[in-house]
């Protein structure tokens, strides 16, 4: 088991961590045990707690890495702190927004400020204010900006809103931690981490060669171009798997180039998600899209010329994956003919070309 190639998602970090590690491109072991102390107290959102928190883990790993270990399993991603203060967590824009979602989901009524005085109701109901979560974080100045609204009233109600939250303390941190239980049990792992993992390695592969690409097509500027091909990483199928920690090592790597060309593989992995995930799902023909499989068809006759093709002899003269399935192919020929590139005659397909000058030129 290859340490390095593990994804941080199933190493124990909390949800917190982990996303803020994600957002720095940061998806594997390996890559994380690159940082120190410092780059790690630089990337967003990492507080002192969670900058010490993967700092032993990068210490854990880098010990089985060393002694050659292996961790005994692989852990689920712990859960976010419980407020220790709730006082100061509900002033946080997280806990106000938490909330306020949940008493608009419950349908809070501002009714149910039971302490609450006839006339400082009535200013709030005469206001349209009927719904807790309107004012549950109003301060008293905002409150004054309410119609006829007088100090004593909006004092009154601000005290009120803060009874009522801390009576109902105990259950809405109970529902925040089946909230945080959700969402974790929920994450799903980004295409990037899959392509991390060693049960999809083989499968990924077979549908990124494919789909494969020279690197002089890719578009890269010249300065990338000529890293990627001077350390022997001519197709996209030859680079995509690497880390960023690798990448990095790469003789002549600066920090545009590194940016440039993960910028690239995130775009690949954006726009092949879909299918990747279908087809590491057993779903053989995500393998390619129509118009994957148009190009091959179109490249095919341009080299075989005014030759027809059938449709068997189409897969035997064309790239085209075993995996497509005969329907994608015939819609695929079907839609070629109805759009004028091709015409049907006697069982085969034949390439229209409108002047005996634009064959020439193709």
């Amino acid at each position: 088991m290859d340490i390095k190639a593990i994804v941080i998602d199933n190493i124990g970090l909390s949800v917190r961590t982990s996303n803020a590690l994600h957002r720095a491109g940061i998806n594997t072991v390996g890559e994380m045990m690159e940082y120190t102390e410092e780059m790690l107290s630089q990337i967003r959102n990492m507080g002192q707690k969670s900058v010490e928190e993967v700092l032993l883990k990068i210490e854990e790993y880098k010990k089985y890495d060393l002694e050659g270990g292996i961790p005994d399993q692989v852990s689920q991603q712990t859960l976010p702190d419980m407020p220790e203060d709730f006082g100061a967590w509900y002033e946080t824009d997280e806990g106000r927004d938490f909330i306020k979602n949940w008493l608009i989901e419950k349908k809070v009524k501002t009714s149910e400020l039971e302490l609450l005085s006839a006339k400082s109701f009535n200013f709030l109901l005469l206001n349209g204010l009927d719904d807790l979560d309107q004012i549950i974080f109003l301060s008293a100045d905002k409150l004054m900006e309410i119609p006829r609204m007088d100090l004593s009233s909006a004092n009154e109600i601000v005290k009120m809103c803060r009874v009522y939250l801390n009576e109902h303390q105990a259950e809405i941190l109970d529902d925040l931690k089946k909230h945080y239980e959700e969402v974790a049990g929920s994450r799903e792992i980004s295409v990037g981490d899959l392509i991390h993992s060693l049960d999809r390695h083989d499968q990924i592969l077979q549908y990124i060669q494919v789909n494969d690409c020279e690197v002089k097509s890719v578009g890269f500027s010249t300065r990338a171009e000529n890293i990627l091909i001077k350390n022997g990483y001519n197709k996209v199928s030859d680079f995509i798997f690497i880390t960023m920690a690798e990448l990095k090592r790469l003789k002549g790597m600066g920090a545009g180039s590194l940016q440039e060309i993960q910028t690239f593989i995130d775009n690949y992995l954006s726009k092949h998600e879909s299918r990747i995930r279908a087809f590491c799902g057993g779903d053989e023909s995500a393998i390619c899209d129509e118009e994957f499989v148009r190009t091959l068809i179109l490249d095919a006759y341009n080299r075989i010329g005014f030759e027809g093709l059938s449709l068997r002899e189409a897969r035997e003269k064309t790239d085209i994956p075993e995996q497509v399935p005969d329907e994608m192919l015939k819609s695929v020929f079907g839609k070629l003919v109805a759009n004028g590139d091709l015409e049907y005659v006697d069982f085969r397909c034949y390439r229209i070309y409108p002047k005996f000058a634009d064959y020439v030129a193709q």
